[in-house]
Parts: C-alpha cells; sequence; structure tokens
C-alpha cells in the first residue's frame, strides 16, 4: 500500500488524458491506464516498465542504491549469462553516483526490465499450461459423464420397448 504522500507523487510520472473515463498516460512510453478506482494501476506500471521511476517514487535513498538492490534481487531469477552483465551492478562508480541517470544504470535497467519480462513471460507460459491440462481433465471428465447418460438413457428407450412389446401396448389408460 502507498502512503498518502506517495499516492499524490504518483501523478509526477502520469498526465490526466480523459477524466471522464479516468484514464492517465505515462510520461515514460505514453500507454494508456485506467485509475478508475485506484491509483494501483499506474504504480504497478510503472514498477513493471519503468523501474528506476519506482524506485525514486517508493524510496527517499538515491535511485541508484535501490536499484542496486533490485539488480541483486533479479539476479537470482536470472541464467548465468545474465549475471554478467549484473555483475556491473558492483563496481564503485555505479553505486557512487547519485544521479542514476548514467548509460551504465540505464543499460542495466534495460537488461533487468528484459529478464523480468521473461521471467513473467515463463511464469504465465507455465500457468496457462497447466490450465490447459486441467481444461482438458475436466473436458474429459466431462465427455465420460456424457457418455454415461446417453447409455443411460438408450438402456431407459429400451426397457420401454420392451416393456410396451410386452402386452401393454397403450401406456396413456389408466
Amino acid at each position: 500500500m502507498i502512503p498518502g504522500r506517495r499516492k499524490a507523487e504518483i501523478w509526477k510520472y502520469f498526465q490526466k488524458c480523459d477524466s471522464k473515463n479516468k484514464i492517465a498516460a505515462c510520461n515514460f512510453c505514453k500507454k494508456a491506464l485506467s485509475y478508475k478506482t485506484t491509483s494501483t494501476n499506474l504504480r504497478i506500471h510503472l514498477k513493471l516498465k519503468h523501474i528506476l521511476e519506482y524506485n525514486k517514487l517508493m524510496s527517499t535513498s538515491s535511485p541508484t542504491a535501490v536499484y542496486s538492490k533490485t539488480c541483486k534481487e533479479t539476479a537470482s531469477f536470472s541464467s548465468n549469462s545474465d549475471e554478467e552483465t549484473l555483475a556491473a551492478e558492483d563496481s564503485p562508480q555505479l553505486q557512487e553516483s547519485e544521479e542514476g541517470t548514467s548509460d551504465e544504470v540505464k543499460q542495466i535497467h534495460n537488461k533487468i526490465t528484459q529478464i523480468q519480462n521473461k521471467s513473467l513471460r515463463e511464469f504465465v507460459a507455465a500457468n496457462n499450461i497447466n490450465m490447459k491440462k486441467k481444461q482438458l481433465k475436466m473436458m474429459e471428465v466431462e465427455h465420460k459423464l456424457h457418455v454415461k447418460i446417453a447409455r443411460l438413457k438408450i438402456r431407459k428407450l429400451q426397457l420401454e420397448i420392451e416393456l410396451l412389446s410386452n402386452g401393454k401396448t397403450d401406456t396413456t389408460k389408466p
């Protein structure tokens, strides 16, 4: 949950473009986002797409220090080839930088965003596969139930035919 001060500060990163439908545009990528009930969508977008700016919003410490922490947390999800790129976070010149706008920081930011997006896509794909497997099992069970019902209906008709054939031809009279 964002404290009240940060709620107001979120609007430094977004421009209200449709107050009737409560739509705001990101100042960085111009993506339109809804803020109908809360500004959570805006914060999540900032966190997922513009991590440096999100860190500035969420922390009073320097963006580079927060960003360095994020790099270390993200590195645990990365592959070996990504670790070489993330090793730049340990360089003294990067940690001493207070601006957080150097090319090196932007490169690391882009790499982390790529890693996070890849991890998210893999997570979503895995969940989609699991959901499809569950859906398939449910459809198989449903199919078996339909087959059982059809067999029962067939058997019922066979019994009715047999009953009618054994002498009771008129079932409408008592």
